[in-house]
């Protein structure tokens, strides 16, 4: 096939010439001069005469250079890309009655806002866990605290709802530096008096009993979401959320004053593979979660009680 004027013609002719000779020592079966020449052709690299327009070999300098230069691209992108990161601590309580609120640690409810010229924000959502403790590192500046655009089964008294689907109130706060802030929630329904027969070597089964009682709190609505279902949440650790590998057992309810409920939970299910696996443990953590009515209450969002454990839980099998 004809190639086009290289480069450098003197280079360019000597190495198809060498490509050809060498074609012609591999069909004459001259392995000798086949392998000489074949040393040769790879000492250069050849760029293609269709990219450059010629052809011109790339010699071992001239990976020197491309590596030399891409580094130096690199370092220098670091050096003016790289920004100190947030110090400011935004630390609290979400609490009920002066204590910590007992909290789902995997759903997302507060959160930090930023406003002005460039900043399209959604907000920089702030953790609660399962204690009712939160902790965010945010930049120093202005913010608005606000909450996630959905219903809940409890009531911030730090923020008023604006409506169903419209949001909620904000609170502007200037971090300087390490900062602390606590918030109360009122919950629609409390769960006490929680219960659970202890376990033998011939225990089957987890059973917990329960009270749900509505709330007495005067700042809360008349009408309230009905409770629909009670849950027990089995786990392995203290992490006993709606996110972890749970062991559950369920009982579907229509309440809207009180109610005690007693639940069974399968311990052979804590043993199941399916669940955990290599699980030998002789003991169990477990919470009650209440659901209210989706139709008022984000799907998902629940009213847990405190964690429980249990031991001398036995190897059942099915």
């Amino acid at each position: 096939a004809p190639y086009r004027k290289a480069v450098f013609p003197g280079k360019h002719h000597a190495f198809v010439g060498a490509q050809r000779r060498n074609a012609g020592n591999r069909k004459t079966g001259n392995a000798r001069s086949y392998r000489k020449l074949q040393g040769r052709l790879r000492k250069n690299v050849c760029a293609s005469p269709d990219v450059l327009g010629g052809t011109y070999c790339l010699t071992r300098y001239d990976y020197y250079f491309v590596f030399a230069f891409c580094l130096a691209l690199c370092l220098t992108a670091c050096e003016y890309d790289n920004y100190d990161g947030p110090e400011c601590r935004f630390t609290g309580y979400v609490t009920y009655q002066g204590k910590p609120y007992v909290f789902d640690g995997n759903k997302g409810v507060l959160k930090a806002v930023q406003k002005g010229f460039g900043k399209n924000d959604g907000g920089t959502p702030i953790r609660i866990n399962e204690d009712g403790t939160f902790a965010q590192l945010l930049f120093a500046g202005d913010y608005y605290l606000t909450l996630d655009n959905r219903q809940y089964p409890f009531q911030f008294a730090d923020f008023n709802s604006l409506g169903a689907g419209i949001g909620y109130d904000t609170i502007p706060i200037h971090l300087t530096g390490n900062t602390e802030r606590d918030f109360e929630v009122i919950p629609y329904y409390l769960i006490d008096s929680v219960g659970f027969d202890p376990l033998d070597e011939e225990s089957t089964e987890l059973k917990v009993t329960v009270r749900i009682r509505r709330n007495p709190d005067e700042r809360l609505p008349e009408t309230l979401p009905m409770v629909t279902r009670a849950f027990t949440y089995v786990g392995i650790n203290q992490h006993v959320n709606s996110a972890t590998t749970l062991t559950k057992a369920s009982r579907p309810l229509k309440v809207s004053d009180e109610v005690t409920v007693s639940m069974r939970v399968d311990l052979s299910k804590y043993r199941d593979a399916t669940y955990y696996v290599n699980n030998y443990r002789d003991y169990l953590y477990f919470r009650v979660a209440v659901e209210l009515d989706a139709t008022y209450v984000a799907s998902g969002y629940y009213l847990l009680s405190d964690l429980y454990r249990v031991d001398n839980v036995p190897y059942v099998t099915k």
